[in-house]
């Protein structure tokens, strides 16, 4: 979920984007994990989905140090291209 205004995509002048999201490395107890990436307009109070990719990417994280709680993912978004 980004801020109001944090990405301007033009859609209103354009019908197409490329969009390049960057996250930070993630530190994951060991596991098996899908990363299911979606893509949706609107406002926290009511999101419109565009696009969905069910189990698109399957990690597996094996590691010595033990990962508790939750997590903050950082990330870095910016627009590439409008058509």
């Amino acid at each position: 979920m980004l801020p109001d205004g944090a990405l301007d995509l033009g859609l209103h002048d354009h019908n197409q984007c490329t969009i390049r999201c960057t996250v930070e490395p993630l530190e994951l107890a060991a596991g098996h994990y899908l990363l299911c990436p979606g893509i949706a307009v609107g406002t926290q109070d009511g999101l419109f989905p565009l696009k969905e990719y069910a189990n698109l990417v399957h990690l597996f994280c094996d590691t010595a140090s033990p990962v508790m709680g939750q997590m903050r993912l950082d990330y870095d978004m910016e627009l590439l291209a409008a058509q």
